[in-house]
């Protein structure tokens, strides 16, 4: 198995959160030119707030453990270490979740713009944790 250091776990795992984050950012702006100026001001409202909420309620704390976890990996271990195993099944399932969404045609566009933008600033936000602790370590 293909071995790395911890500290390129860490810089793997925060460099994955921000392009998955801007990612579904980006995702976010197929929708944007569908909506009202009114609706884009109160999805993009609802998405910062929510951003916000994720990230400091959910996406920070699932990093400080990621991190914690990583500490406690040999001080070089499996590249694909940066996320516990059974996490990439739930990977898997939220990337099936999005699909669906995005093509069901299911849930109006203010709501793809509000979830998408939302959990994706969250993410991005969430990586600086994985960031710090790298600037701290070097």
């Amino acid at each position: 198995k293909p071995a790395v250091h911890q500290k390129a776990l860490i810089l793997i795992a925060g460099g994955i959160w921000s392009c998955v984050g801007i990612l579904l950012i980006n995702i976010s702006f197929r929708w944007v030119a569908l909506l009202s100026y009114s609706e884009l001001f109160i999805a993009v409202g609802i998405g910062l707030v929510s951003a916000i909420f994720i990230s400091i309620y959910g996406f920070k704390i699932i990093a400080q453990k990621n991190i914690s976890r990583i500490a406690l990996l040999p001080e070089r271990a499996c590249i694909f270490a940066f996320i516990k195993w059974e996490t990439y099944f739930l990977i898997i399932i939220m990337i099936s979740m999005g699909v669906f969404l995005r093509t069901s045609n299911i849930i109006p566009e203010i709501l793809l713009v509000v979830i998408y933008s939302g959990i994706g600033l969250a993410l991005f936000i969430s990586s600086f944790e994985y960031y710090q602790v790298l600037r701290k370590k070097l």
